[in-house]
């Protein structure tokens, strides 16, 4: 934590600026560096380009998830079934290790800890779990389903927009512009 400066803030701040130099910093520098940013900031669709871009060369996952690559843990459902629920055990609870998963790139597997941040226990394994249906083999299939639905949203790679997407863009931003720099001018005339 720093102290009070010796000097009032604002002559400390001028003689920190004239000196163009404070704690090895170059202000002159940082100035020009944030000008230049605010005009090349990215508008979303650029910013989805930029990603499909990136994502084309990403690897996508070898296979779909398998029975083999779960742990099933079966108990009994609160939901329909009438006298068989407290009878049968029809609910599914898969847990998935995703770190161990081989079949999964990286990118997919940080994709999914991000995404299902709520689903994951402390060990690090995605839990999910289904009791909506009467028999155990319904809810086992719609934990399946749900568990490669996780996968394929972590693994989606947004395709690249087409030229004529880009130019559109380019305009939008370039008009956008324009009319913030004449807001800009003719605020200052009032």
């Amino acid at each position: 934590c720093m102290g009070k400066p010796p000097v009032p803030w604002p002559v400390w701040l001028m003689l920190a600026l004239a000196s163009q130099e404070f704690l090895g910093l170059d202000f002159v520098g940082i100035v020009q560096w944030s000008r230049s940013s605010r005009s090349l900031r990215a508008t979303p669709g650029e910013r989805a380009a930029e990603l499909a871009k990136k994502a084309k060369d990403l690897p996508p996952p070898s296979r779909s998830i398998g029975m083999e690559d779960v742990d099933l843990s079966y108990s009994r459902s609160s939901g329909p079934g009438g006298q068989n629920v407290n009878k049968v055990e029809t609910k599914v609870q898969a847990s998935f290790d995703v770190g161990t998963a081989k079949f999964l790139p990286n990118w997919v597997k940080e994709n999914l800890r991000k995404q299902q941040v709520n689903r994951f226990n402390k060990d690090g394994v995605l839990i999910v779990s289904c009791e909506e249906q009467r028999t155990r083999q319904d809810n086992l299939r719609i934990v399946m389903q749900k568990l490669q639905g996780m996968i394929d949203k972590a693994a989606f790679k947004p395709k690249m927009p087409d030229k004529a997407k880009v130019n559109k863009m380019r305009r939008a931003k370039r008009a956008a512009n324009e009319k913030r720099l004449q807001d800009k001018k003719f605020a200052l005339k009032l």
